[in-house]
């Protein structure tokens, strides 16, 4: 039997030595230290957003960094324990005490969990401090609470029962702790998310962020991974008790903690295996929905006119009646309705035409056999009756499961992810959720219609507690706990948030601008106090600004910001200019603005202080500049670029800006719709959205982006081929920039830039707020321009052909026009690609640094052509961009530094275009080499190691190039992407970290005559001195009729370019180049080798 007073006494002398211990001491102070300043620099100095935003970051924060150490100082003292009690004598009184093995056992469990407790209740009381700092008017005690006992309490017992455990099976202390250590870094940083979290014993990776709408993500999954580990925990220390070295007092008396601890291992993996059934259930049902939506695509669909939802919102669950009147658009009778809803709403009664009909339903689809068939233009009345729980796991069936399982970064936290959300208090639904009946299929891989939007009238009436606001699109009216909606305009869906909201908004002012926040919780009233009074102009003039670029009128009469849990996620779909954050009227932001930049007003304007960028500006001017800076960020579709490192490799990726706002006044408003080339509306959408674009091209790039990674993919596969391709959906968004841009362009070169807005405007007033057919716009071209668009599409969908630019000299001159002196930059341009192209160039003057506007001006360059291109400036250029678009160029932009501008009399003072036709652009005698050709090899020979060795040989699917840096380079050489570098279309070189001489380059020159040959090596350097710290001696071997020579090329001694190593006796299959990576550079490029006969 156990004793309480045995297992007290022993868990009092537990707790007193190690407290008493130096080691436990020294890491606990080290550790409280280290979370007092981080909340110190993530808090008060504010660089932690999350922190700032959501009140239970704080402790999650802290208790994440805490519970990592924690475990590997439980695993120290729990392995400790029998090596002490032997150190100090007291092992042989202990096993003479009449104690039980269980009272002794447990009482060292409750001593370090005394220990630890102590410590958790410390960090807690911090990060309560640090709550009260932030000036929180609410704390969430729940979370504090729940924290504690998810985090830290399994985490204890789940290491201190197998520390336990192994040292009575090791019996050595080093090797449990090594064995025990090595576990803990597995399940962190290779483990992770896989399985479905399963093997995540400390919750490092697994979302736990608790938000002040709906708390947990999925608080029943937590509490079952929890529970598993608490149980697999106390298993170990059960079958401790048994395996404890000690007679037993008792006959028997061991079997009994060996039965409790097969119990409690039995009861582990039942919640494990129920773990990953939950997890699993999703993509089942994903994969589910797209066979059956495969199996109808087929199916013609009837085109929703109106619909009207009456739904009330009871606890989790939504019921709901849906009236809807549609029409039958297409030129064949319909035989069979499909309907599709949430499959976790369950259908009760469908009417059709006021009469009940039977119905199937699979999946998600309902299908309704009618009576008659319903003929082309015939309308129809459809009412459907549904209730239940709206499944988060049926949105994004078209993502695949790596891009849905990627986290959202933040600091020190996992933010976890929700679509759609329905709790008593809380309610977010968006179309994404299939909430309200379509008549869509879906995505499907048998066609793209599912792209295709479908406008309607919508009208809406929500039933829920009183006290709950109630947003929706359309205007709004509200008695008792009942409010309604009216839309003026078609909208291609409506979403619905309730939730306890206070409204700010200029309501004496067209469109009504808005926003809705938490009640209780306002994060950015205060820092713009001291504007109120001018906020209302600077905003409707930001807002009348970018309408007035796009030349497009905004269609809606409101437009509110709108405040969501910060687990609300999007997913940016190619074929989309939006995410679903954006919706018609609605701009859906996280909560206290989550992670994101530019909610951070107090940090941004303290930055501009600290950084002297105020410029001597008033507090107020500085908090205009940030309120402008704030609406600006709007009008971006690319937030910033990312770049992480994956298998040794620099990986570029942008970031979407999730309220980029242009599709409220286009997609909203009036996008074309087109059966064959679904695509096209998207396509016009990224041409037409850059009209208003700040003009600034300052994403941070070292030369291999999205943009190029997309170029690449492009010269394998056409568009058509891509889109139908879920592989390739990350790159797909940048080839329809890419591809829309250069189509638009093309098209507006051809027509006049002038005539092509004046019809899209013509076609834009004319079909506000509805679809406009494909064949109405390609015929309104044809008519006014005679250009067929239909023709020029299908090529430029289905061809994989593309444009090749070869970039000459670039240079500057001073220019006079009568007295005035200009500036004129002259380009020569050649295209021996496979079709015609067009580029864009931009100077960029001397004073403008990158963050200046700047202008691109657009020009076709025809097939075997090349175009020298004059552009006429008032200030002296400092730089010339270039961006090749969708061509066979990488980068797709490059920029070229003026160093000085001669002054030259002679030359026109006029913007101009010169075409001749190009015959050859490269020298006929010359013979050159490049790293991308097959004549060119490396070997690898670097003194690494043993980790560094199995690092290298991990083969991870992902990029065969990257952007150019350094520091980045590795001990074997690799593919790198700069502008710089020599090729004819692919400016790439490989690079290696400088060593002793054992990893080599090889060219192998293809001699076709005897003779005499100039030798020379491209050494690629940066105008800018700064940039060119690669460059050092590199040592050359040039083997040839005239023997072996070694040669030293220093490349700072140089201009660059072509540098010559000799002049050689050559011959057929004798001629080779050899690079080592022997150099007192930091790394060693290997380009390209040219021999030019004499």
């Amino acid at each position: 039997m156990l004793s309480l007073h045995q297992i007290r006494t022993i868990a009092q002398f537990e707790a007193k030595i190690l407290f008493r211990s130096w080691f436990f001491r020294i890491l606990g102070i080290l550790m409280l230290g280290t979370i007092f300043f981080y909340n110190l620099a993530m808090i008060v100095f504010k660089e932690g957003q999350i922190q700032q935003a959501v009140t239970s970051a704080i402790p999650y924060s802290n208790l994440m960094f805490y519970n990592v150490v924690q475990a590997i100082i439980a695993i120290f003292l729990a392995s400790d324990f029998l090596k002490r009690d032997k150190k100090l004598d007291t092992t042989e009184v202990i096993y003479t005490r009449s104690m039980s093995n269980g009272d002794y056992v447990i009482g060292k469990l409750l001593g370090n969990l005394i220990v630890f407790t102590t410590l958790n209740l410390i960090i807690l009381g911090l990060a309560l401090v640090f709550n009260i700092i932030v000036g929180f008017n609410t704390i969430s005690w729940s979370a504090y609470i729940l924290y504690f006992f998810l985090i830290s309490v399994p985490t204890l017992i789940f290491i201190i029962g197998l520390s336990f455990v192994l040292m009575n099976i090791i019996k050595n202390q080093a090797v449990t702790f090594a064995v025990l250590v090595g576990y803990v870094f597995l399940t962190m940083f290779y483990l992770k998310n896989q399985y479905y979290y399963l093997f995540d014993y400390m919750v490092y990776n697994i979302p736990m962020l608790y938000s002040g709408f709906i708390g947990f993500v999925n608080l029943k999954l937590l509490l079952i991974h929890r529970g598993m580990y608490t149980l697999l925990g106390l298993s170990f220390i059960t079958f401790s008790i048994y395996k404890l070295w000690r007679l037993p007092n008792k006959p028997f008396s061991n079997v009994y903690p060996l039965l409790l601890a097969v119990v409690f291992l039995a009861g582990g993996v039942i919640l494990g295996t129920i773990h990953v059934n939950e997890s699993t259930k999703g993509e089942e049902l994903r994969k589910e929905m797209v066979s059956v939506n495969n199996k109808y695509a087929s199916y013609n669909r009837v085109s929703i006119v109106s619909q009207g939802i009456n739904l009330k919102h009871i606890d989790k669950n939504i019921v709901a009646e849906s009236s809807i009147k549609a029409i039958n658009k297409t030129n064949k009778s319909i035989d069979t309705l499909i309907l599709s809803l949430n499959p976790g709403l369950i259908i009760s009664k469908i009417e059709v035409n006021n009469r009940d009909i039977n119905f199937t339903r699979d999946v998600h689809l309902a299908l309704v056999k009618l009576s008659k068939p319903l003929s082309s233009n015939d309308s129809i009345e459809i009412n459907i009756s549904y209730q239940g729980l709206v499944c988060d796991e049926a949105c994004y069936i078209d993502i695949d499961e790596k891009t849905r399982k990627k986290e959202q970064d933040a600091d020190m936290v996992n933010i976890g992810k929700v679509y759609s959300y329905v709790s008593n208090s809380f309610v977010f639904l968006t179309p994404e959720s299939n909430w309200y009946p379509t008549s869509t299929v879906g995505f499907n891989h048998k066609n793209a219609l599912w792209m295709l939007p479908n406008f309607s009238k919508y009208y809406l009436e929500v039933t829920t507690n009183e006290k709950l606001t109630v947003i929706s699109q359309g205007s709004t009216s509200k008695i008792a706990n009942k409010t309604s909606f009216h839309n003026e305009n078609l909208l291609p869906g409506i979403s619905i948030v309730i939730g306890e909201y206070v409204k700010k908004s200029y309501e004496n002012q067209q469109p009504d601008i808005g926003v809705y926040h938490r009640s209780g919780v306002d994060f950015y009233s205060k820092f713009f106090s001291e504007i109120k009074d001018t906020a209302q102009g600077i905003i409707y003039k930001a807002f009348e600004d970018y309408s007035l670029k796009l030349n497009i009128k905004y269609p809606f009469n409101r437009l509110c910001l709108v405040e969501v849990p910060i687990q609300v996620t999007s997913i940016q779909r190619f074929w989309s200019n939006h995410t679903e954050m954006l919706q018609p009227e609605l701009i859906f932001v996280p909560e206290g603005g989550g992670q994101n930049r530019i909610f951070r007003f107090e940090r941004n304007f303290k930055n501009k202080k600290d950084w002297g960028q105020s410029r001597g500006k008033s507090d107020k001017e500085l908090k205009v500049e940030e309120l402008n800076s704030f609406l600006n960020s709007f009008s971006k579709k690319i937030e910033r670029n990312s770049f992480n490192f994956r298998n040794n490799t620099l990986i570029e990726e942008e970031v979407v800006n999730p309220f980029f706002i242009f599709d409220q006044f286009y997609a909203f408003n009036h996008p074309v719709e087109s059966e064959e080339y679904p695509i096209f509306n998207t396509l016009l959408g990224s041409y037409y959205q850059k009209k208003a674009i700040t003009g600034k091209d300052n994403r941070y790039s070292f030369g291999f982006g999205e943009e190029e990674k997309a170029v690449l993919l492009l010269q394998k596969k056409s568009l058509n081929d891509i889109m139908l391709n879920s592989e390739y959906y990350n790159l797909a968004d940048n080839l329809i920039m890419l591809k829309g841009d250069a189509l638009f362009s093309l098209l507006e070169k051809r027509i006049g830039k002038a005539q092509f807005e004046e019809i899209l405007l013509e076609l834009f007033s004319k079909h506000k707020s509805q679809t406009i057919q494909f064949s109405e716009f390609s015929s309104l071209i044809k008519e006014k321009t005679g250009h067929d668009v239909r023709t020029l599409l299908e090529f430029w969908l289905k061809s994989d052909k593309l444009p090749g630019f070869r970039i000459g000299s670039v240079e500057a001159f001073k220019v006079s026009d009568g007295e005035r002196q200009h500036y004129l930059t002259r380009a020569v341009i050649g295209n021996d690609g496979d079709i015609e192209g067009i580029v864009k160039i931009a100077i960029r003057e001397t004073g403008n640094d990158e963050s200046s506007n700047i202008e691109y001006k657009t020009f076709d360059v025809g097939l075997n052509q090349f175009k020298t291109i004059s552009i006429l400036t008032d200030k002296q250029p400092s730089a010339v961009i270039i961006n090749t678009n969708a061509s066979k160029n990488v980068p797709v932009k490059q920029e070229i530094s003026i160093m000085k501008a001669e002054k030259n009399d002679y030359i026109k003072a006029a913007n101009e275009e010169k075409v001749e036709p190009l015959n050859n652009w490269d020298e006929l005698n010359e013979i050159i080499v490049d790293n991308e050709d097959s004549l060119f090899t490396v070997q690898n020979i670097s003194a690494q190691g043993l980790l560094v060795k199995l690092a290298n040989k991990i083969s991870i699917p992902g990029d065969e190039y990257q952007g150019f840096l350094t520091w980045s380079v590795s001990g074997k050489w690799g593919k790198y992407i700069n502008s710089t570098f020599y090729g004819q279309y692919l400016h790439s070189a490989v690079a290696v970290r400088s060593g002793k001489g054992e990893s080599k380059a090889f060219w192998t020159i293809p001699i076709k005559e005897k003779g005499q040959y100039d030798i020379y090596t491209y050494i690629p350097k940066a105008k800018n001195e700064e940039d060119n710290d690669y460059l050092g001696e590199y040592h050359y071997t040039v083997t040839t009729d005239d023997g072996v020579n070694n040669i030293m090329v220093n490349g700072n001694d140089n201009d660059g370019g072509w540098v010559l190593l000799g002049t050689y006796y050559c011959s057929p299959e004798n001629t080779m180049v050899e690079l080592n990576n022997k150099s007192n550079a930091r790394v060693v490029v290997a380009d390209a080798i040219k021999a030019v006969k004499l």
